[in-house]
């Protein structure tokens, strides 16, 4: 939670604070921090461990930032230009040097253009804590313009001995690229270095970096290995773009791996690309595992696109067909559900089917309680009683239970059984393992509190609202305590939420306790405080949250 308030902070917050500070503030602002003075220090003294959002010590530089990417927001390229030409501080001309090399109206084979983001890059490249950033301008020019010898002598320093794990993140992959074309030998003996530093949240990271390996191997005459290499990418990285849809030339893919493929492409949800991969495969050519697999990823397919009797007709062949317990398992749960959201109550008998035949398995309390909600919202009360308490009743309690619980005391309220119901919350409480969030409990509470106002019971009211609030006082039902509690007992409900108010003025900090000692957080400070906000997220981003 911490970490991820953070990011969005960060983002955020250099653009909404004032553009002019205090001398002093600016004063202590400019003083280099340990990072950037080369220090083996953790602590920044850029800003103060314990940072006041509304007085974040911006540097001078940073307005200029801001106020230009506020502007390339608006696709003003021209007027965000203007913002920083003229500002020689490092960051700014960091976003010069973007502007001028990305930029739809700027043409870097002009030499004004050139000229123009050459001196940018040398004047980012001045301040340690931006210079990194700015070799990545640096490096994508030196792409653009084919010169891989030049990309991989800027960017290795940062990939193959790496200080900050968001920079060889941001620049792994173009940095395989120019190795398989300037030093592919180099590319095939640290593939093992590189892959890790991977980024996870580009889906078309692997498969590119896949490629370039390819092409080293081919480079270097290993031609096998090379065709190895593309067959992977296709087998491995089916979801991204990059990856061509025909298999590799000079390969037959198995029956196999052809499943297998569509099975990842199912994981990743690209439902019509399932179907359109496994619908020409005949069942005549596989094994009944196969056919088990096959059924299988065709009827996650047809779900995920809502053509539920589709969906319904595989998922009972897999059911029928695979030895693999797991995966038969699997079918038949997912056959219940499918069957429970488009026919309703025909879902029971293979519920009931599925329970008799998978005991205590946790899947188990997910399908029984499927049943009872089927019943409840068709008002056959009974019966969704009879399964909520089989949920209820099991050895192992799962994810359910509580929930199961909670229906079987709020069904009684409902029916006004005032007495039952109350007795339902209070089991709600009972420490047996069938209640494990925090929310079931205060919602449990709180209607133990209605209850008891309407039962006149003015003060067992407001000591259960008050428990709510003392549980957790941001969630929904504790703030509807609070309201009935400021009606019921104004001065105690004012004294609950005033533990709960920071001091007049205060700001809570940015970041705290253990954060504070990581490497890649004080460089997001150092980032920050100069403008660069997108920065120093891709730097906390990598910071490792206890």
């Amino acid at each position: 939670m911490t970490l991820s308030i953070t990011l969005v902070t960060v983002l955020a917050v250099t653009s909404a604070l004032p553009s002019k500070q205090p001398a002093s503030v600016v004063a202590a602002s400019t003083a280099p921090s340990a990072t950037t003075a080369g220090s083996s220090a953790v602590a920044s003294e850029t800003v103060p461990p314990t940072v006041d959002l509304v007085r974040l010590p911006l540097r001078p530089e940073a307005a200029s930032v801001n106020e230009a990417r506020v502007l390339l927001r608006k696709r003003d390229d021209a007027g965000a230009l203007a913002k920083v030409a003229a500002v020689r501080a490092a960051a700014p001309q960091l976003l010069r040097a973007r502007i001028l090399r990305t930029g739809a109206a700027y043409d870097v084979t002009k030499p004004e253009v050139a000229n123009g983001l050459d001196e940018a890059l040398a004047s980012a490249a001045t301040d340690p804590v931006v210079a990194p950033w700015a070799a990545i301008e640096a490096a994508h020019l030196a792409r653009f313009k084919k010169d891989f010898p030049t990309v991989v002598s800027t960017l290795a320093p940062y990939v193959d001995k790496p200080t900050s794990k968001a920079v060889a993140r941001r620049v792994v992959v173009i940095y395989a690229q120019a190795l398989a074309n300037a030093a592919p030998a180099k590319l095939i003996a640290n593939k093992g270095v590189y892959e890790p530093l991977l980024p996870t949240d580009d889906p078309d990271a692997r498969s590119l970096f896949l490629d370039s390996l390819a092409i080293a191997y081919e480079k270097t005459g290993k031609t096998i290995d090379g065709r190895n290499v593309r067959l992977q990418r296709y087998l491995e990285e089916p979801v991204s773009t990059q990856t061509p849809e025909p298999p590799p030339k000079g390969v037959t893919l198995t029956d196999e791996q052809q499943i297998a493929r569509a099975e990842k492409l199912a994981e990743a949800h690209r439902s019509e690309r399932v179907l359109a991969s496994l619908s020409a495969l005949p069942d005549a050519s596989l094994t009944p595992e196969l056919v088990c697999r096959k059924a299988f990823a065709m009827g996650l397919a047809a779900r995920k696109l809502r053509n539920y009797s589709e969906a319904e007709t595989n998922l009972t062949r897999a059911m029928a067909t695979c030895t693999d317990q797991d995966l038969k398992r699997r079918a038949h749960y997912l056959n219940a559900k499918v069957v429970s959201i488009f026919d309703g109550l025909r879902a029971v008998p293979i519920i009931d089917q599925f329970a008799k035949t998978y005991g205590n398995h946790s899947m188990v309390d997910d399908v029984l309680f499927w049943a009872g909600d089927l019943y409840q919202r068709r008002n056959v009360s009974q019966k969704a009683i009879e399964y909520y308490k089989r949920v209820e009743a099991m050895p192992e309690k799962g994810d359910n239970c509580g929930e199961a619980r909670w229906r079987l005391a709020w069904m009684r309220y409902l029916a006004g059984d005032s007495s039952a119901a109350r007795a339902g919350f209070e089991k709600v409480l009972v420490e047996d393992g069938c209640i494990q969030e925090v929310f079931d409990r205060s919602r449990a509470v709180y209607w133990l509190g209605r209850d008891a106002e309407l039962r006149g019971d003015k003060a067992v009211a407001t000591q259960r609202y008050s428990e709510v609030m003392q549980t957790d006082p941001l969630e929904f039902y504790a703030q509807l305590a609070l309201a009935r509690l400021m009606k019921l007992d104004s001065k105690a409900g004012a004294g609950i939420a005033g533990q709960f108010t920071l001091p007049q003025g205060a700001v809570p900090p940015l970041a705290i306790g253990a954060l504070q000692g990581d490497t890649a957080y004080q460089r997001a400070l150092d980032l920050l405080v100069r403008g660069l906000g997108e920065e120093a997220a891709a730097e906390l981003m990598t910071v490792g949250v206890p």
